[in-house]
């Protein structure tokens, strides 16, 4: 009788369009190859657990998009039948209802990193450009109304604890229902 649940994370690519500077990824034009991502399916796939967990993160998996869902679709095909639940860790940039509509086929939920307004993400955004914001902010209404299982993430580093009800109001404003700190 298999039990339990074992989960796998593909590190899809080290590229993202943010400058978190407490992100600890070694950012840089490296992406996984697919041959890679499917032995980490694979090595998923071989488990005896009932519940298997494929987590896709990065740098911004997004970015690699095309492997994120080859490999969902390899593992979701490949399961025999055991609860195949797809994580995926976001910025939200690329989110978009394309995305969106494929996550929703799928037990799925998404990890949205999001630290609160333009003034508390600033040093995230610092060379992604004047929209980068918004697009995170429509990207996280967009999720929200899609039906798709998720929470934010929000950091909250030791500079900014004292104002952490204001960031928690920030989030909130934004339309995040399920937040993490």
């Amino acid at each position: 009788m298999r039990e339990g649940m074992r989960s796998v994370m593909l590190m899809t690519t080290y590229e993202c369009q943010l400058r978190c500077g407490y992100c600890q990824v070694d950012r840089g034009p490296r992406r996984m190859d697919l041959e890679t991502a499917r032995r980490g399916v694979d090595f998923l796939l071989a488990s005896s657990a009932d519940r298997l967990v494929l987590n896709f993160f990065g740098g911004e998996p997004l970015l690699a998009w095309d492997l994120v869902r080859r490999m969902a679709l390899y593992a979701t095909e490949n399961c025999g039948g055991r609860s195949l639940r797809v994580n995926l860790t976001t910025n939200g940039l690329l989110l978009d209802a394309e995305k969106l509509d494929f996550l929703r086929g799928l037990d799925s939920h998404v990890h949205f990193s999001l630290d609160g307004h333009a003034q508390t993400n600033s040093a995230r955004l610092l060379g992604t450009g004047a929209g980068a914001q918004a697009a995170m902010a429509a990207a996280l209404r967009r999720l929200d109304a899609s039906g798709v299982p998720y929470h934010v993430n929000a950091v909250v580093d030791p500079d900014r604890a004292a104002s952490f009800d204001l960031a928690l109001l920030e989030l909130e404003e934004l339309g995040a229902r399920r937040i993490q700190f």
